[in-house]
């Protein structure tokens, strides 16, 4: 059974990380849109952050920022090839762009390069030491390689530089529980459920931890939550479906990247 986060590596999994990452994404595009649009209609290019990225692009192909925000966009839809290619052809000028950097790692990391991937990492970690979200990139990285003290210090080191960062939490606690360190796990997800109430993935991860040591009815509302909070939430759906039919026999070993 894989769990929602960052580190997961199947295609649900990515789409998550779209979604959290438009998030922080879509007021940039907003503006660099709005100073154009006295040159032209931009009419309906609005449909996604993929669409207004390439448009924004196709009309400002020289802004570093509007490319590295199309690469994420490609990246959180699986196009890893054209992703990578536009996070190199901003290299070396954006070198100590320390986001640019975590990104190539990301993309790096997806291929299974995770020695290349590991040493891009670090140099982003070099170029922005204060940037929570290279920290967590970082930590991605060593969870992949299942080195998870490694990746603790990282996902810890982001949440001292921003208490509420996502991605962070999310996969800190699933860290915790891989370590069997039940009491930071619990006290993490409880983290995430006072951060984010309306977000269906801290439920679903605080389900998966009670469903691993058999606690299976708060497990179960656990699961219930998340799709009372996202009702096409549906791993969570299919977790209640599976314990409904066969009970705590369902219950497989975690896939880790």
């Amino acid at each position: 059974m894989n769990r929602c986060g960052a580190a997961d590596d199947d295609a649900g999994a990515r789409s998550e990380r779209g979604r959290m990452v438009r998030g922080r994404i879509l007021l940039q595009a907003l503006l660099v849109v709005s100073l154009a649009v006295a040159a032209g209609s931009r009419n309906a290019v609005w449909h996604d952050g993929l669409v207004l990225w390439e448009d924004a692009a196709a009309k400002s192909p020289r802004i570093p920022r509007v490319l590295y925000n199309l690469a994420v966009e490609y990246h959180a839809a699986g196009r890893v090839p054209e992703a990578l290619d536009l996070i190199r052809s901003l290299l070396p000028a954006r070198e100590a762009d320390g986001l640019v950097l975590s990104e190539l790692a990301s993309l790096l990391a997806d291929l299974g390069l995770l020695d290349d991937a590991l040493r891009w990492s670090e140099r982003a970690i070099t170029a922005e030491p204060r940037n929570a979200k290279v920290w967590t990139g970082h930590g991605i990285i060593h969870q992949r390689r299942m080195q998870w003290e490694q990746a603790t210090k990282a996902y810890e080191r982001a949440l001292e530089i921003m208490p509420q960062e996502f991605v962070a939490l999310i996969n800190l606690a699933n860290v915790y529980d891989e370590l069997g360190q039940d009491r930071d796990a619990d006290r993490t997800y409880q983290a995430i459920i006072a951060f984010y109430p309306e977000a269906p993935e801290g439920y679903f991860n605080w389900g998966v931890y009670h469903e691993r040591r058999g606690r299976i009815g708060t497990a179960k509302d656990l699961y219930r939550k998340a799709l009372q909070v996202d009702e096409s939430y549906q791993r969570a759906a299919e977790r209640i479906s599976i314990l409904a039919d066969d009970g705590p026999r369902a219950l497989k070993p975690l896939t880790r990247p």
